[in-house]
């Protein structure tokens, strides 16, 4: 019986993850090897990946027996591939979609778990497995010889993937769970995988076919509109206890997202019925028909989401691939529970609420004078604050039809370039025009339908 080398040679984690009895990542001076020859083929195998830019895997290891040559079992070895593939592929919301960021971007290849024996009395790998179908059985090849094998059209992530310690433990118990509930996650996470594939023998249109299933098989519903209903469920019940804390730009649901938006269509029946969806329930049904057209009529209707008349301003709006994948992941991390959706928005609200006394006492020591002291003898003077402009003067300022294509930003500025002093400042976009607006017309605008902006940046899951 030949020792196993356990390792994902095509990444790099930035921070070791701990799954059931296993380290996934870089291990230290103090772990254990079964040997020194198997710890210099181990080594002699990765550095004959650095040309091809695969030089420090991910390696995994016992957490007491270290690199003893066991290797997982066949269901805890799925585990330990879904927690890291998914939690990689989850690491793309902090890479940009600019083409020149694509060095950074993950694919499932560099997901992929390796189980590899090696002959140590040889120095020889004993063999090396193909593809799934046609399988090729490789043996005797001498470590070092050539690199390790990998599966089409794997690229390399240029620097160690942060990859969230919080979704990885979570997705790990999910999968080694008997429970039913816990299976569809296991499911919903493989058919992701299967869209966010690399090859161009994967078509675009099998990337939105395997999104669909994975949400049929979250919600163990076929039937679109109740999948759509099983959706909107989701998200605002797992989240419910934290509402108020939306939107969020970590998550494309929101609490504050319009609910009544009134549509119509026409049955198999051929009756013409009404409805009223949400946001995401909108967007869902139009995701549906372009699933259903590559099924049944074998064309893609169209590859991206209008934005509706009611919601110019939508966050679904956009490809109907990248919106679907991250919004199957979401839903899949609100399955997994409302600390794990949002783990990076109830980390900094616990660091704002520590900090909260010491800002509150900052406030406190630097209040105002009262309005009627005066300044070196004089009586002080009020300044008299501007009159709130209307909604529709604000609206032909920023040349746009209505409140709803408005986004309101917060800015703090110095009061005076010779202090340190700032004030809260309010600016109201429309496309790339902005004016500065008051309190009053911030509300009044946001009463009319404006929205608080959204940076694309938000606190990662740790």
């Amino acid at each position: 019986m030949y020792p196993f080398l356990n390792f994902f040679p095509a990444v790099q984690l930035a921070r070791n993850l701990e799954l059931g009895e296993w380290i996934v990542g870089t291990p230290d001076e103090t772990v254990i090897w079964r040997a020194e020859p198997f710890r210099e083929l181990a080594n002699m195998l990765f550095e004959a990946s650095e040309p091809k830019e695969f030089k420090k895997p991910a390696l995994v290891w016992h957490r007491e027996r270290g690199f003893d040559g066991s290797y997982p079992p066949d269901e805890v070895a799925r585990a330990i591939q879904s927690a890291v593939r998914f939690a990689l592929l989850d690491y793309n919301d902090q890479v940009s979609r600019d083409l020149n960021a694509a060095r950074h971007l993950a694919t499932s290849e560099n997901g992929v778990f390796y189980r590899q024996p090696i002959d140590e009395s040889s120095r020889s790998v004993a063999h090396e497995t193909g593809g799934a179908i046609k399988r090729t059985l490789i043996g005797g090849w001498k470590i070092g010889e050539r690199a390790v094998s990998l599966p089409d059209a794997t690229e390399a992530i240029d620097r160690p993937a942060p990859v969230s310690r919080c979704l990885a433990t979570a997705v790990y118990a999910a999968v080694v769970s008997r429970a039913q509930a816990d299976q569809t996650v296991a499911t919903a996470i493989e058919w992701h995988a299967t869209a966010l594939a690399n090859p161009h023998a994967v078509r675009w249109q099998q990337r939105i076919v395997a999104l669909k299933t994975g949400f049929e098989a979250l919600f163990g519903e076929s039937n679109s509109a109740a999948c759509a209903g099983a959706l909107r469920k989701l998200f605002e019940d797992s989240t419910r206890p934290h509402h108020a804390l939306f939107p969020w730009a970590g998550c494309l649901w929101s609490a504050t997202e319009r609910v009544n938006l009134a549509r119509q269509y026409t049955n198999k029946k051929g009756q013409v019925v009404s409805v009223t969806r949400s946001e995401l329930e909108d967007w869902f049904m139009a995701f549906a028909e372009v699933r259903n057209a590559i099924i049944h009529e074998g064309r893609i209707l169209t590859d991206t989401y209008q934005a509706p008349a009611e919601r110019p301003l939508s966050r679904y709006a956009g490809e109907f691939f990248w919106k679907a994948e991250r919004i199957l992941r979401e839903a899949i991390k609100a399955r997994l529970g409302a600390d794990v959706l949002l783990c990076g928005l109830l980390e900094k609200q616990k660091r704002y609420d520590a900090l909260a006394p010491e800002i509150l006492a900052w406030f406190a020591s630097h209040a105002e004078q009262p309005s009627g002291s005066g300044l070196e003898g004089f009586p002080a003077t009020a300044i008299p604050a501007e009159p709130a402009r209307a909604v529709s003067d604000l609206l032909t300022a920023l040349g746009c039809p209505a409140a709803n294509h408005v986004q309101m930003r917060r800015e703090w500025r110095e009061r005076r370039a010779d202090d340190n002093e700032a004030i809260e400042c309010w600016i109201a976009m429309a496309g790339k025009n902005e004016i500065d607006v008051s309190e009053a017309e911030k509300d009044t605008l946001k009463q009319a339908g404006a929205e608080d902006w959204l940076s694309e940046d938000f606190d990662p899951c740790d």
